[in-house]
């Protein structure tokens, strides 16, 4: 695994662009937030569904690179499980026992 400082410095290389970096603010977090909802519909027998092992090696692969890091994945995965799961009450409420 790669240390953390090689790859801030690559990603600081490849966004230089002020458009780019506002975008990614904006993009990466919802992309990240869709995949978490397409992972919490695939169910799994143990766990319930693949978002949580999911998020769990993610956080895993943060702690080994970044105590801070880890600290701001963890709450934001947290984050956006929890309003993948009211999302998807809220408006699924009917066909919530197919997945839950």
């Amino acid at each position: 695994m790669k240390a953390l400082q090689p790859l801030l410095d690559e990603y600081a290389r490849s966004h230089q662009n002020p458009t780019n970096i506002v975008i990614h603010w904006i993009c990466v977090p919802l992309i990240f937030w869709s995949i978490t909802g397409f992972l919490l519909l695939v169910t799994l027998p143990v766990v319930g569904n693949l978002a949580i092992p999911a998020l769990l090696i993610l956080t895993i692969y943060y702690f080994m690179l970044s105590k801070t890091l880890w600290v701001g994945m963890l709450l934001f995965s947290s984050l956006c499980l929890v309003l993948t799961y009211y999302v998807f009450i809220q408006f699924f409420r009917d066909a919530a026992w197919i997945f839950f």
